[in-house]
């Protein structure tokens, strides 16, 4: 296996898609702490563009989750 990018350069950001369903408000102090992995991968081959989902979440420091998180990324040619 290997890195999914291996130009960070080439990166690029495409947009957020967030889910509040089941989660707590966060609050004045929280202390906040994200986990990521990578979601499904697709080529757009008109630009070999590779996109990407980074599935995230966010919980405070009860472990009580604050939010769910979708990040889409492109990476450009070169890039992977």
């Amino acid at each position: 296996s290997r890195n999914a990018i291996l130009n960070p350069n080439k990166l690029l950001h495409a947009g957020n898609k967030y889910n509040w369903e089941g989660c707590v408000d966060i609050r004045n102090g929280d202390k906040l702490t994200s986990k990521a992995s990578w979601g499904k991968f697709w080529l757009v081959e008109k630009n070999m563009m590779l996109f990407g989902e980074i599935h995230v979440t966010v919980k405070n420091q009860k472990k009580k989750l604050v939010c769910k998180i979708i990040s889409t990324a492109g990476i450009r040619p070169g890039g992977y």
